[in-house]
């Protein structure tokens, strides 16, 4: 089903309804256009998520990046009304630490009066490097390894990858197809002679389209088997 919004006004709070997927594409482009267009009068967001029925790994990476974004502003990026099925891949992907999740729309309301930010620690060193050309799965699966932990870094440029492979020394690289397949720049060549000898998880070329509970769990058990489970 194609995302459809709604947006509207409570007070100083803007309401962005969903209805449908937030999917890779179209779907995530329509819902970003949908925030930035508050953006920057105001960085109080409510997602009203009653008719959300379902979101994949590129849409839940899209969700966390405008979080980061609203807080740098001083607002918060509130989820009203979450479904079963939603919470569901908030728990399983480890996300839902990261929001406000509220049951009523006074609740949402005030919840930007009392939220208060905790940033999880990063640690010293990287656990796992990921390259992918979204940013959206970027976000995604560093906030999702860094809430189970690991210490994660992520880019989407080869020649930053290169020097985050020689200067970082990752246990676990994480590879999106694209990258992974490309020889038509130096840096492309030099980053997959690095990888030759890593070890290294190749991101499948539906991830972003995949629901996210499911990759997630996926890839987080991967990491899990090849690091061992991070306190």
């Amino acid at each position: 089903m194609t995302l459809s919004l709604d947006t509207r006004r409570v007070r100083d709070v803007t309401f962005v309804k969903c209805s449908g997927r937030i999917a890779a594409g179209a779907d995530c482009l329509a819902l970003q256009q949908q925030i930035e267009h508050v953006f920057p009068r105001e960085a109080k967001v409510v997602l009203d998520c009653s008719a959300l029925e379902g979101i994949d790994s590129s849409g839940l990476g899209l969700l966390v990046r405008w979080l980061t974004r609203t807080q740098t502003l001083g607002g918060d990026l509130v989820l009203y009304a979450v479904q079963p099925r939603v919470r569901e891949v908030l728990r399983v992907t480890r996300l839902a630490p990261l929001f406000a999740l509220v049951d009523t729309e006074a609740a949402a309301v005030d919840t930007f009066q009392h939220r208060t930010v905790v940033a999880a620690p990063h640690g010293i060193g990287t656990d796992v490097l990921c390259v992918h050309n979204s940013s959206n799965v970027l976000t995604f699966i560093g906030e999702s390894l860094r809430q189970a932990g690991y210490r994660v870094t992520t880019t989407a440029s080869l020649s930053e990858a290169v020097m985050l492979l020689q200067a970082a020394s990752p246990r676990v690289v994480i590879v999106g197809t694209v990258f992974k397949r490309s020889r038509d720049t130096k840096a492309a060549e030099t980053f997959n002679a690095l990888i030759a000898d890593r070890v290294v998880i190749d991101l499948p070329e539906t991830f972003a389209s995949d629901d996210a509970d499911a990759a997630g769990a996926k890839l987080f058990a991967e990491v899990q088997r090849l690091i061992g489970t991070r306190v």
